[in-house]
């Protein structure tokens, strides 16, 4: 199934760290000034929405659908991007540009994710430490990452019935709230952990240690 990438305009200190992340088949839709981000990773966008308040080089570019929409709104550029990629049919995104400046807008993103959840669609966000995505009720398996933690936090209105098999700090029919960090900085004991929620949601990141 075709992949949708959205660029966004956070800052990117590494960009050949984010260039593996890219499929040649992937689509390509920028949020505002994450079409700075799409010439520093040498891709060409299909697809650009926004105000367009942090980009002020002449529009469309060649080739380049671009939607443009009032600076005064509801949505974030990068929640706009998201809508738009769902409603053309994608199921699958990558985030990119969504972490690493202004923490208003990285929280913002996160609870994009969290919409994307509801949406039964899956929405990671990464840069060159972290990969994040949102879990939903059901089995979740999440492969062994050499050098890398594997947290989890209860958001929304929290997590419930997680039990965690694989790691080295299992649980069993627990809880996890926007109050309790219990579930940071876990560690993979097999080459596959096993994350069972029975209620609510969970904040899956992956950092670099």
């Amino acid at each position: 199934m075709r992949r949708c990438i959205i660029l966004a305009s956070g800052p990117v200190e590494r960009y050949e760290c984010l260039r593996p992340l890219l499929r040649q088949d992937d689509f390509i839709l920028c949020a505002d000034g994450g079409l700075r981000l799409a010439r520093r990773l040498g891709v060409k966008p299909h697809l650009a929405v926004g105000d367009f308040d942090s980009y002020h080089d002449p529009l469309p570019l060649e080739g380049m659908e671009a939607l443009r929409v009032p600076p005064e709104k509801d949505d974030t550029d990068t929640m706009l991007a998201v809508r738009l990629a769902i409603k053309r049919g994608f199921r699958h995104i990558l985030l990119l540009g969504g972490t690493g400046g202004r923490l208003d807008h990285t929280f913002a993103n996160i609870q994009t994710m969290a919409w994307a959840a509801e949406q039964d669609v899956s929405l990671w966000m990464a840069d060159c430490q972290n990969e994040a995505a949102v879990l939903t009720p059901g089995i979740h398996r999440v492969v062994k990452r050499d050098g890398y933690k594997l947290s989890l936090f209860g958001i929304g209105e929290g997590a419930f019935g997680i039990t965690l098999k694989g790691l080295q700090y299992p649980l069993t029919d627990a809880a996890l709230t926007m109050t309790t960090p219990l579930g940071v900085s876990n560690e993979w004991n097999d080459e596959i952990a096993q994350i069972e929620l029975k209620k609510g949601m969970l904040l899956l990141v992956l950092s670099k240690d």
